[in-house]
């Protein structure tokens, strides 16, 4: 694949798209790629993401709980953990498998939550 040039996060979502019916399809960067599949997942999940982008690369559970001023978030960090959008990296803390992804996450935030989410 040499349109990934050899990026191997880029390779990875092509693959995916290719295994999810969508090989044709494909944006030109991968970031559009991801921001193409962060807008395809639930709206929770995509809440969920935003709120824990403000926290950085890797972030608590808890953290992400008071960002969005509920105590519930374990079943969508799973979840998103499953479809490989986080990693578990031991008790209740999270990271994003990638940088991209927090950075697309993150840029989906308006101004004005990202003041009230600091």
């Amino acid at each position: 694949m040499e349109r990934a040039a050899g990026n191997p996060y880029f390779l990875e979502e092509l693959m995916r798209a290719e295994a999810e019916g969508r090989g044709d399809e494909t944006p030109e960067t991968v970031l559009a790629m991801v921001e193409a599949r962060l807008l395809r997942l639930d709206a929770e999940s995509r809440r969920v993401l935003r709120a824990a982008s403000v926290l950085g690369v890797r972030f608590d559970a808890r953290a992400v709980a008071a960002v969005l001023g509920e105590p519930a978030v374990h079943a969508a960090l799973e979840s998103l953990a499953k479809q490989e959008w986080l990693a578990s990296v031991g008790g209740d803390s999270y990271a994003f498998r990638q940088s991209t992804s927090r950075d697309a996450a993150y840029a989906m935030l308006l101004d004005a939550d990202k003041r009230l989410a600091h």
